[in-house]
C-alpha cells in the first residue's frame, strides 16, 4: 500500500507501507494509541493546540517545565529555580549529598565554594620573650557545577583543624584539604594551611598558607607570621593567617609577664596563633586553627 488519504476507513487488522494523509480530524474510538518505537510527526512540527500534555502521570503546573530523566525514568514536570536562591553549608568532615530536588525544584548547575582548614599555631619553647609562629590560613576554590542525568550525589570532604602545636616546642598540626567530587571528577579543593614552626633565635616564617586547587577560581590563604623578639625583647607576635571567611588572631601581649597560649582561630580556614613564653620561662600551646567549610548554592 502506498498512500491513504483522507477519507478512507481502515477496518480490522491492516497494515500501511507509507503515508497517511489526513486533512482535518482524526478520531479514535479506542483508550490510547501505541507505539511501538518511533513516532515523527511531521518535518516541521508537531502541534498541540488547546490539549494538555502528560508526562509521567501528570500535567504539572503552570510555568513548568519537562525534565529529562535521562535513561533510569520518566521525564517529570519540575519548577526551575530563578538563580541561586538556597544554600547547604556542610561543615561534616566526610558527608554525601544529594543533589537538590526537593519540592520538584531542580537544580541544573551547582556554585560551590572549598575552604581548607586552618593550621595551628606552633607551641613556645624555653626561651625569654620567645613566640612561636601562626598557622597558614586555608585556601579556596570555587566552582560550578553542571547536572549529569543520573549522577544525583556529590561526595564532600571539610579539612579538619589544625591541631595548636603542644607546650614543648612543637610545631602546630596542618589544617586537612576541603573538596567537592562530582560525577569522579574532582572540582574543587581548598588545601589545608600548615602548621606554625616553633620560635627560634634566627626567626622563622609562619605557616604556609593552603593553596586553592581544580575550581573556576583558585586563591590561596595567607601565610601565618612569624613569631620572636627584637635585641629588645620586644614581641613579634606569631598571628595566625587569614583565609577568605577566617581570620588568624594574634599572639598574646608581650606585657603577660608569665606568658600566655597562642589564641585559637575564628570563622573557618583561619590560622592559629604561636604561644608566647614570656619571662617566667613556662613553655606555652599554639592556638588551633579552624574546620574548613564547603557551601554549596544553588
Amino acid at each position: 500500500m502506498a498512500n491513504l488519504l483522507s477519507g478512507t476507513r481502515i477496518y480490522g487488522t491492516a497494515n500501511v507501507d507509507s503515508q497517511i494523509y489526513v486533512g482535518a480530524n482524526v478520531s479514535i474510538g479506542t483508550a490510547s494509541i501505541s507505539v511501538g518505537t518511533q513516532f515523527i510527526a511531521n518535518t516541521t512540527r508537531l502541534t498541540i493546540s488547546t490539549t494538555p500534555l502528560s508526562a509521567n502521570g501528570g500535567t504539572g503546573t503552570s510555568g513548568q517545565v519537562l525534565v529529562s530523566n535521562g535513561s533510569i525514568g520518566s521525564p517529570a514536570w519540575a519548577t526551575l529555580g530563578s538563580g541561586f536562591s538556597n544554600m547547604t553549608v556542610v561543615s561534616a568532615t566526610n558527608a554525601t549529598q544529594a543533589w537538590p530536588s526537593t519540592n520538584s525544584v531542580y537544580a541544573l548547575r551547582i556554585k560551590a565554594t572549598v575552604i581548607g582548614g586552618g593550621g595551628g599555631g606552633g607551641g613556645s619553647t624555653i626561651a625569654t620573650g620567645a613566640i612561636a609562629a601562626g598557622g597558614g590560613g586555608g585556601g579556596i576554590s570555587v566552582a560550578f557545577i553542571n547536572y549529569v542525568s543520573g549522577v544525583n550525589t556529590l561526595n564532600v570532604t571539610v579539612g579538619a583543624a589544625g591541631a595548636a602545636g603542644a607546650t614543648s616546642g612543637v610545631v602546630g598540626g596542618s589544617g586537612g584539604a576541603s573538596s567537592v567530587v562530582y560525577n569522579a571528577v574532582t572540582a574543587a579543593t581548598g588545601n589545608g594551611g600548615a602548621g606554625g614552626t616553633a620560635f627560634a633565635a634566627a626567626g622563622v616564617l609562619g605557616g604556609a598558607g593552603g593553596t586553592g586547587a581544580t575550581g573556576t577560581l583558585n586563591i590561596s590563604g595567607s601565610r601565618g607570621y612569624p613569631g620572636g623578639t627584637s635585641a629588645a625583647l620586644s614581641p613579634f607576635l606569631g598571628c595566625g593567617g587569614n583565609s577568605p571567611l577566617g581570620f588568624g588572631y594574634g599572639g598574646p601581649h608581650g606585657q603577660t609577664a608569665a606568658g600566655a597560649v597562642g589564641q585559637a582561630a575564628s570563622g573557618y580556614g583561619g590560622g592559629g596563633a604561636g604561644g608566647y613564653t614570656g619571662s617566667g620561662v613556662t613553655l606555652r600551646a599554639g592556638g588551633a586553627g579552624t574546620i574548613g567549610v564547603v557551601i554549596l548554592e544553588y
